[in-house]
């Protein structure tokens, strides 16, 4: 049902809500969880599985660094790695859970070693996150001045002619599965995030300036496609999480996407298409008016946005210190992959 099998479990800036499809869980019958913070390498179950249907395997990726997994579901085994910090914020009952420890540490300096690793990687990601944050907060402005710019009436417009568009797309049989399946985007890195919407066969991006314009059309427009019974995930983005960025309709491989910036989503194949939200709903003269007062908002949020990165970076460089004492004091990964 996923179009991609690398998810990101958690957002960086909302760490405590932990998205995973339901539909996934309920394949899951025997979880195995690590007390440690990261698992190992995405090249370590990739290396292990080289011969298995990939098909049938999902990876949960930590959201710091997409070559790190946090979990890992082998979905036709109905079994389910994951480290205990998800395990603690799903709300689902597994009929086996097994706690394991990996970490086999011989000293106490290496006791210590390690949770001042922990600590230090969890500073700046803190960091980080509220740098974000502050980061999205500079934007409000910008919202106010299209909010005022946009006609209601060409929204609505906007949300028919696109319904009009993509529902003779739609399947006219039932869909069993009634709710919608959340999670987040494999990565925040916009290779990564790119990267694996080249399998989707279909995608209607959305695009424009009006950030909250474009938010609300995806919302519109699932509710319509709910009703109609379709199966759909709503992809989150690991960073700012608040508000739908792709709606996945799994029986059309369709997808419809927020096309705005960062995400620089541009037509690939002949069939996606293209609907620009600013040409039909915002009144452009408005928004020249206020030309400075954008255009200051956005270099005080590419500021921000770059420290920030720089930040989580440093996060990731003692994240990686510490999976690299893991793996050296761990006997063997592979009693993880023979469940």
């Amino acid at each position: 049902m996923l179009f991609h099998h690398e998810i990101v479990s958690q957002s960086i800036c909302a760490p405590e809500q932990v998205l995973i499809p339901e539909f996934l869980l309920n394949a899951i019958e025997h979880l195995l969880v690590v007390k440690q913070d990261v698992l190992c390498p995405k090249s370590d179950i990739y290396k292990y599985y080289s011969d298995k249907n990939e098909n049938q395997l999902v990876l949960l990726l930590n959201p710091i660094d997409p070559e790190t997994v946090n979990g890992f579901f082998e979905v036709e085994k109905k079994t389910g790695v994951v480290i205990e910090q998800i395990f603690k914020k799903i709300k689902h009952d597994f009929k086996h859970i097994e706690y394991v420890d990996l970490m086999d540490l011989k000293t106490e300096s290496q006791h210590k070693q390690i949770l001042f690793l922990a600590e230090e990687k969890e500073k700046r990601l803190t960091q980080a996150q509220k740098t974000f944050i502050e980061a999205k907060n500079t934007l409000n402005n910008i919202y106010t001045i299209y909010d005022e710019a946009t006609d209601p009436d060409q929204i609505q417009k906007f949300i028919n002619d696109l319904y009009l568009w993509v529902s003779p797309l739609l399947d006219e049989e039932e869909n069993k599965e009634k709710d919608i399946q959340s999670c987040y985007f494999r990565s925040q890195s916009l290779f990564h995030l790119t990267l694996p919407f080249r399998d989707i066969k279909q995608k209607v991006i959305l695009k424009g300036h009006y950030r909250t314009g474009i938010s609300y059309c995806l919302k519109v427009l699932e509710n319509k496609i709910k009703q109609l019974n379709q199966a759909i995930i709503r992809y989150h983005c690991p960073l700012y999480s608040n508000d739908a960025d792709m709606l996945y309709l799994s029986n059309q491989n369709l997808a419809i996407i927020d096309g705005m910036d960062p995400h620089r989503f541009e037509p690939i194949h002949p069939l996606d298409k293209t609907f620009n939200l600013d040409e039909q709903c915002i009144d452009l003269k408005k928004i020249l008016l206020y030309t400075k007062e954008i255009n200051d908002a956005m270099s005080k949020y590419n500021k921000l946005l770059s420290r920030a990165t720089l930040i989580l970076h440093s996060a990731n460089v003692y994240q990686k210190q510490y999976q690299h004492i893991m793996i050296q004091n761990n006997p063997g990964l592979e009693k993880l992959f023979k469940m």
